[in-house]
Parts: C-alpha cells; structure tokens; sequence
C-alpha cells in the first residue's frame, strides 16, 4: 500500500466514485478537496485506489464537580469553551465535537452557542 496526493486522474475517478456512492452522492469534490483538511489515495500495486479526507478535528469532553453549585459551574463552563473555541481556531482545527449524556449541559451548549445536534449527519463542518 502506497499513499499519495491525489493526481488530475484520481479527481476524475473520484468525482465518479462519488456520484455512483448512495452515501456519498450529495457531497461534492470540491467539500473533500476543502481546507482545512487534506484529500489523500491510499492505492496499491495494481493502482486500486481508496479516497480519504483527513481532517484535524477536536473532541471534548467536560466532567464537572458535582460538588460545586450549578450556578458557579456556568461561568466556568462559558469561559472554557470560548478559550476552546479560541485555542482551536490558532491550531487550525476545522471543528470541534462536543458530546454529552446530560441533556441540561447540552441544552446550556445549544442556547449558548446556537449549536445543534449532528445527529447521523457525520458530514457537518462548523
């Protein structure tokens, strides 16, 4: 297995493979050849090819005292994510995942920051 930048003839293949993909059909070149990121080919000896796009992407994940009042929590949690937000975008991450089970942190991260769930939508640039 070799792997390499993709040729004129891997964009043409690849804009075939997509449209012919039913997950992938909606989705254009041009989001994979997108930066941030890095569109690559995996290939092998008989220059059977596999397309990937590598993304630098940031997960978080928050555990809180649960000790401390909920009312002195917010203001750390609000100043944590906009020192994330902030220190994520100097690295150059194209996104940034936040996951939880507590539906009120999630609805707090929702009315804070607009944000809505990705649900099976795992094709989501933020």
């Amino acid at each position: 297995m070799n792997l390499r930048k993709p040729t004129d003839d891997d964009i043409i293949r690849f804009r075939e493979c997509l449209v012919a993909d039913e997950y992938h059909c909606n989705q254009t070149v041009e989001n994979w050849l997108a930066t941030p990121g890095e569109f690559m080919v995996f290939f092998d000896e008989k220059e059977n090819r596999v397309f990937v796009r590598i993304e630098h992407v940031l997960r978080v994940h928050f555990q809180h005292d649960q000790k401390v009042p909920r009312r002195e929590l917010v203001p750390i949690i609000y100043k944590a994510f906009f020192w994330l937000l902030g220190m994520a975008r100097k690295k150059e991450y194209s996104e940034l995942i936040f996951e939880s089970r507590s539906k009120s942190l999630i609805a707090f991260i929702e009315k804070l920051f607009g944000t809505k769930p990705a649900e099976a939508n795992y094709f989501v640039r933020t």
